[in-house]
């Protein structure tokens, strides 16, 4: 190395001195300057080679490889993506992180990766239904992250990555990496009840909870015309009656477990939160906006979300000004509203079994074609650490950490739309029968019977669809 810095010295001397003599007349040139050429001409290879390394400032040039993360943002979590890529760039001074967000992400991923531009990272969050997830699952063109899994495995909560969610081809690896986790079950208005309440029982120690309701309350209530947010409590209650692999089998479209006797109890439990004479259901208007006004009302003791936050908020837009029309009793419930400290029930177990909470997740995944695979894994594992903990506990997107569930709770997910060509189709079909069995429309011989039926029709389609379509 010594060697080609002084050759590279002595050849830059002697072309400065080649192209001063040619520069300048004879006739301006002093005699001191003549000396002084002299004097410079006798600079010798060897004198040249004194100069050491050391004495060089020559600034280091750090070559970046660029991680291209595509992800989902939306007005609620816009800037949280390039906070995290700003801190992830501190730990790794060689990844240049260029963030590509949008609402519509999912349409630049399935246009770029026909183009042939690949990203390496993706994000698409939980009520995602572009088809992107799913096509490359069915093209089996993600990569294998489980030694990542492994890595995050002991700071997420329990069965958090246990599921077909990570393991969407049922075998032992993981494909995808569970983030933006919205935690679903029962909830209440804390406000509303004395400081030492604590729920930690059954299913039936809950249905006892209708003895101290007030004349006119419901127990619970769920929304009428969203009534998919009803799966915060039935896959729970199947997991806990039936098992993890019935639970996995039933979401799974598989028509031959609606003849498991576990399933029926697990789709009587739930019946009995109407069919009790000390229990009540109610469904309410619409949404779950209109959930957290039942409660806020008095209507409804607690309410069944899937996304409490988003609720909330919505509720409060809707609801929280009284219009001009509005009567004293309206005005005290949008100050009930505004007052309401929304909070997770533990999920009432069944049995002796585990205590099981439902939580829907968004994907975060490495395309198999990535160039950068490496540092992309690393990136994801970044996702958990406790410096992307605080950014999230500020723009409200989490990965599913032991934080954000009970003690003893096991965290269940299972494909979603995103995922599984068909759990759309059988999401509506399965949820408007369990709200019906509900409302006192059917019953629970005929939601078996109905099931059986759309699980045998829908199970040709699961995972058959690809990018182009």
């Amino acid at each position: 190395m010594n060697k080609i810095i002084r050759k590279f010295l002595v050849g830059i001397l002697a072309v400065s001195v080649l192209f001063g003599a040619a520069g300048c007349g004879e006739d301006i040139i002093s005699e001191s300057s003549k000396e002084s050429e002299e004097e410079s001409s006798e600079i010798s290879e060897s004198s040249v080679s004194e100069i050491s390394v050391s004495e060089i400032s020559m600034p280091e040039v750090i070559q970046k490889n660029r991680l291209t993360v595509y992800v989902y943002e939306d007005k609620d979590t816009e800037g949280f993506w390039s906070a995290v890529a700003e801190e992830y760039e501190k730990i790794e001074e060689r990844i240049e992180v260029e963030i590509i967000a949008d609402e519509n992400i999912a349409s630049k991923v399935r246009s770029d990766i026909l183009s042939g531009k690949i990203p390496d990272v993706i994000y698409l969050p939980s009520n995602d239904t572009s088809g992107v997830t799913k096509a490359l699952i069915a093209d089996k063109a993600l990569a294998d992250i489980s030694d990542v899994i492994e890595k995050i495995s002991d700071s997420t909560a329990k069965g958090a990555v246990d599921g077909l969610f990570s393991k969407p081809y049922g075998t032992d690896k993981n494909y995808i990496a569970p983030f933006g986790c919205k935690i679903g079950g029962i909830w209440y208005n804390a406000a509303a009840f004395s400081e030492d309440f604590e729920f930690s029982g059954s299913i039936d120690d809950f249905e006892g909870l209708a003895s101290g309701l007030k004349k006119g309350e419901n127990l619970i209530a769920f929304a009428g015309e969203e009534f998919k947010s009803l799966k915060s409590i039935v896959a729970p209650i199947i997991y806990m009656s039936a098992g993890k692999n019935a639970c996995d089998a039933v979401y799974d479209i598989t028509k031959s477990v609606w003849k498991d006797e576990n399933v029926s109890n697990a789709i009587n439990t739930i019946y009995s939160f109407a069919s009790k004479k000390t229990v009540s259901a109610t469904s309410v208007e619409y949404d779950e906006a209109d959930v957290v006004w039942a409660i806020a009302r008095g209507d409804a003791a607690f309410g069944i979300l899937t996304d409490a936050e988003a609720a909330y908020s919505k509720a409060v837009e809707r609801y929280g000004t009284p219009n001009v029309e509005a009567t004293e009793k309206d005005k005290e419930f949008s100050e009930n509203l505004k007052a309401m400290r929304l909070t997770r029930l533990n999920t009432p177990t069944v049995g002796d079994g585990e205590r099981v909470v439902f939580a829907e997740m968004g994907a975060v995944y490495i395309p198999l074609e990535s160039k950068n695979i490496e540092p992309a894994k690393r990136f994801i594992e970044f996702l958990y650490s406790d410096t992307v903990k605080e950014i999230s506990a500020e723009k409200g997107i989490y990965a599913p950490a032991k934080e954000i569930v009970g003690e003893n709770e096991i965290i269940y997910c299972y494909r979603l739309p995103m995922m599984l060509g068909a759990t759309d189709d059988f999401e509506n079909i399965f949820y408007e029968n369990i709200a019906n069995l509900l409302n006192g429309k059917t019953t629970v011989k005929a939601v078996i019977e109905n099931m059986t039926t759309a699980s045998g029709a829908l199970e040709g389609y699961k995972i058959k669809s690809n990018l182009k379509k």
